[in-house]
C-alpha cells in the first residue's frame, strides 16, 4: 500500500497536470474493476472535503474488500443456495422500500393536519417528568421569620413577593425537574400550590419555599411547543394510511389463493369433534 499512498499523494498534488485526469480519472483498478473519481463521490458523502490521508485510507479499505470479493466470486460463493436466498431477500427489501418511498414521499402535511393528529393522539405529547416553578425566601432573623410567616401564611402566592425588610433574599426558580433545596423539601409534591412553607434553618439561613406552578408528568404539552413533532407524526400517519389503502387495492387486483388448512382455526377443530 506504500506505492498507493505515494501515487495518490502525488496525484492529489499534481493531478491537474494530467490531461486524462480532467474529466473522470481512474483512481485504482483491481483486476478488471475500475474505481473512478465519480464512483468515490457517489459512494462517500463529502468525499472532496476529506483530507488526502483520509481519502487514501478509504481507498485502501475498498481495495481490501474488493480483492476478497473477487476471490469469493472465483470460488463460486455467489452461486450457493443460501447466498442466493440472502441476495434475493435483500433485493426484495430494497425494491419494496424504494417503491414505498416513491409512493409516499410526495405526501405533505400542514398545520391543520398536525393539529388534528395532536388532538386525536395526546398520548404522544405528554411531559415525561414533573416540572416545578416557585421561589425561596430567606429571613433576616427568627423574629421576622415568624412575623412574616404569620402575616403571609394564609396568602396564596402566584409570583415572587415584593421586597420586604423582613426578607434577606428572594430567589425564584422555573420549570425545575427536582427540588431546588432538599433541606426545605425533598418531595415537592407534598407542598400545596401557592402556600408559604414554615420557616426552616437550612445552610445557616432561615428559609421558606413556595410552589407557584406544577406541571404534572402526565400533562399534555401545549401544541405550539410540539408543532414540528406533531407534523412529523401526522406525516407518518398519512403515509401509513396511504400504504394500507394501497395494499388493499393491490390485493384486489391480483388473484390470491391460500391453503385453507393453514388458516383453519384450532377452535373450529375442537368444536367439530
Amino acid at each position: 500500500m506504500k506505492f498507493l499512498f505515494l501515487f495518490l499523494s502525488f496525484l492529489a498534488l499534481s493531478g491537474c497536470d494530467f490531461p486524462w485526469s480532467n474529466k473522470d480519472p481512474v483512481i485504482v483498478t483491481v483486476g478488471d474493476v475500475k474505481l473512478k473519481t465519480s464512483d468515490l463521490r457517489a459512494k462517500v458523502a463529502g468525499w472532496d472535503t476529506l483530507s488526502n490521508r483520509e481519502q487514501i485510507v478509504w481507498v485502501e479499505s475498498w481495495i481490501d474488500e474488493e480483492v476478497l470479493y473477487q476471490e469469493a466470486l472465483n470460488h463460486g460463493i455467489q452461486r450457493e443456495k443460501r447466498i442466493r436466498e440472502l441476495l434475493y431477500l435483500t433485493e426484495r427489501k430494497i425494491v419494496v422500500e424504494s417503491f414505498i418511498a416513491r409512493m409516499t414521499d410526495s405526501l405533505s402535511v400542514d398545520a391543520k393536519d398536525a393539529r388534528l393528529f395532536y388532538d386525536a393522539h395526546p398520548e404522544h405529547f405528554l411531559y415525561n417528568k414533573w416540572l416545578w416553578s416557585g421561589f425561596i425566601v430567606s429571613y433576616t432573623d427568627w423574629k421576622w421569620a415568624s412575623n412574616y410567616y404569620k402575616s403571609k401564611g394564609e396568602k396564596i402566592f402566584n409570583s415572587l413577593p415584593d421586597a420586604d425588610f423582613r426578607l434577606k433574599n428572594r430567589q425564584s426558580f422555573d420549570s425545575l425537574a427536582e427540588t431546588p433545596d432538599s433541606c426545605l423539601s425533598e418531595d415537592l409534591r407534598e407542598l400545596p400550590i401557592g402556600t408559604l412553607s414554615s420557616p426552616k434553618l437550612c445552610g445557616g439561613l432561615l428559609k421558606s419555599i413556595v410552589i407557584t406552578h406544577r406541571q404534572d408528568s402526565a400533562a399534555v404539552i401545549p401544541f405550539e411547543q410540539v408543532k414540528a413533532q406533531a407534523e412529523d407524526f401526522a406525516q407518518l400517519q398519512k403515509q401509513r394510511d396511504l400504504l394500507s389503502s394501497l395494499k388493499t387495492d393491490l390485493k384486489k387486483k391480483r388473484p390470491i389463493f391460500s391453503n385453507p388448512k393453514l388458516f383453519y382455526d384450532s377452535s373450529d377443530q375442537k368444536r367439530n369433534k
